[in-house]
């Protein structure tokens, strides 16, 4: 008998064939590479028993004049802080006294509300004061208005059920209005009035259309010590640190209407805003900033820096990130380089590339000073020059993405790791699925299953990386080993790799695994192949921590070995698997 050991490389490879992937891991999930060696991924637990509402895209994390630690995320409903609670700090867009008497019960959970030009569509929040109670329903409180009737009416659910069928509430209702809320996923426009005049004939309901609306997304930044949000194509509001939790973001004075995008210099203090309303519409490529040190000041004049600028390439900006030495600005097809220059020019603007746009306005991230991004078929990195990143896993990623759901992509950093991390969604569904992971240190790639919607990595502001679920739970990340409270399940699977040379088939007695550490059981499914287009065989034995070897009995020429486990605090590390074979003639 013979000792052989399998050799595998780091990372996970499955560009190829299995025929093609001898000597490398072809799949694996929740399996990172630690100096070459597999091991499975940090945990992750809950950091607060609390559920903030909405699907989390887009946060910010700083700290305060007075050294409190905070987190700013916007989701498609609301804008939230996290300091050691959820706090909601949604803009107002309108309040005032509504008409006489605004409630309409019918015995039921329901209540119609009469607003003249109430501005509301489906999901957004109101809060009612100075209601008299209507048929036992007390409406001083906030609600989410669940139907729209038509301009001047609409519905929202009670937590409780009126005793009988009335109109009330008194003459000195107050509304107050948050910001409307945006889409959860991104839906192409149909129906009645969807599509070009004359695209179809009278009176039809378009099936299919251009019109595409995104999934709402958030940038977000620090104005000095405050919060600067701006939800994708809205307004651009700040929240005051120095005021408390106690009051929302209110919009920014003179600030452009709407914009895509929004950051700041933190230098010159100038707060940019991307994809700008320019006075008199939308304009997707337009960049405009404000002077030095105010974020009101946005009209050019000679003695101030505020300024503007077209972009020439591509159809919308999507987004900017700062790097040491520049801003990269993204549109969906070009990549600009943003730079301070000072005196009446303020920055210089330099195409980089017209053929490496951004996938989503939340996708790259910068590291050791290098930018990481997912383009529309590739992923990229900026380091002095804009290239395409090989990828070991490219189709398995770009393959399987839903492209509607573009938007949502977005990326992390994990210092801890040496990782930029990649969650999209595939066409299994339309919610955030799956992660891709490039490892820069180890120039390996590793994937895998987490429903994760925004992400923020550990640093000077917090000890842990959080995260942000897509059932409202805000996750601490690179915690234990489990998944909160039950086993990770995780596993990782070879390619096909032979056992002999030539002609001759193996007899395999034993696998012995060389583990640096080992809690817990592993399942180890051994499949051999007879010939390279067989089948394969499979049979599965079970490795516990105080085995020395698995006795298994196995023929073929080709051998492959998938561990996996989903136990509870079951951890490992693998150095080798070693094959104890002898040849067994050949036919």
């Amino acid at each position: 008998m013979t000792l052989k050991k399998l050799k595998v490389a780091p990372g996970i490879r499955n560009e190829n064939s299995d025929l093609g992937l001898e000597g490398a891991w072809k799949d694996g999930n929740r399996v990172r590479f630690y100096k070459g060696s597999p091991e499975k991924i940090g945990g992750w637990q809950k950091a607060t028993t609390s559920e903030f509402k909405g699907l989390a895209r887009g946060t910010k994390a700083w700290i305060d004049l007075q050294d409190k630690s905070w987190i700013g995320f916007g989701t498609h409903l609301k804008l939230y802080l996290w300091g050691t609670a959820f706090t909601d700090i949604t803009p107002i867009r309108a309040s005032s006294t509504i008409d006489s008497n605004p409630f309409t019960t019918n015995a039921t959970t329901t209540v119609s509300v009469n607003d003249t030009a109430h501005g509301a569509v489906v999901n957004d929040f109101v809060t009612f004061s100075g209601a008299t109670t209507v048929d036992s329903l007390d409406m001083n409180a906030e609600w989410q208005i669940t139907a729209i009737t038509d301009d001047d009416n609409y519905t929202f659910t009670h937590t409780g059920t009126a005793s009988g069928s009335s109109s009330g509430g008194g003459a000195s209702v107050t509304a107050a209005y948050q910001i409307n809320t945006g889409g959860a996923n991104g839906v192409f426009g149909l129906g009645w009035g969807a599509g070009t005049w004359g695209s179809s004939t009278w009176g039809t309901a378009r099936s299919s259309s251009n019109i595409f609306s995104f999934a709402r997304t958030w940038s977000l930044d620090t104005f000095g010590e405050d919060l600067i949000a701006n939800p994708r194509g809205g307004g651009i509001y700040r929240w005051d640190a120095s005021v408390g939790v106690d009051t929302r973001a209110a919009i920014v004075s003179n600030a452009p209407t709407t914009a895509t995008f929004i950051l700041t210099t933190p230098d010159s203090r100038q707060l940019i805003a991307f994809g700008a309303h320019d006075g008199v519409a939308n304009n997707t490529l337009n960049i405009r900033w404000t002077d030095k040190e105010d974020a009101t000041s946005w009209t050019s004049t000679a003695t101030n820096s505020a300024g503007d600028k077209l972009l020439d390439t591509g159809s919308q900006i999507l987004s900017a990130i700062r790097t040491e030495q520049e801003i990269l600005v993204f549109t969906d097809e070009s990549v600009y380089s943003m730079q301070f220059i000072g005196g009446n020019e303020v920055f210089a603007f330099h195409l980089l590339s017209e053929d490496a746009g951004q996938r989503g306005p939340h996708s790259a991230a910068v590291y050791q000073n290098k930018t990481y991004w997912m383009g529309t078929n590739n992923f990229y990195i900026h380091d002095g020059r804009v290239r395409i990143l090989p990828c070991d896993v490219r189709s398995h990623v770009f393959d399987n993405l839903i492209d509607s759901q573009r938007d949502k992509c977005f990326a992390g950093v994990n210092r801890e790791f040496n990782e930029i991390w990649w969650f999209y969604p595939t066409t299994a569904g339309t919610e955030i699925d799956k992660y891709v992971v490039y490892d820069i240190e180890e120039n390996v790639w590793h994937i895998g299953d987490l429903a994760r919607t925004a992400w923020e990595d550990r640093g000077e502001v917090w000890n842990a990386i959080h995260a942000f679920g897509a059932t409202g739970a805000l996750w601490n990340h690179e915690t234990g080993v489990d998944d909160d409270t039950g086993g990770m399940s995780w596993h990782l699977e070879m390619g096909d790799m032979d056992i002999e040379d030539g002609e001759n088939f193996a007899f395999i007695d034993k696998i012995i695994p060389d583990f640096e550490n080992l809690t817990g059981n592993i399942t180890y499914t051994l499949k051999t192949r007879r010939y390279p287009r067989s089948g394969q065989i499979s049979k599965t034995y079970t490795f516990t921590t105080g085995k020395e070897f698995l006795p298994v009995r196995a023929r073929g020429r080709q051998i492959a070995i998938r561990m996996e486990s989903s136990d509870v605090s079951q951890t490992f590390r693998l150095d080798s698997n070693n094959a104890n074979s002898r040849a067994d003639g050949g036919r």
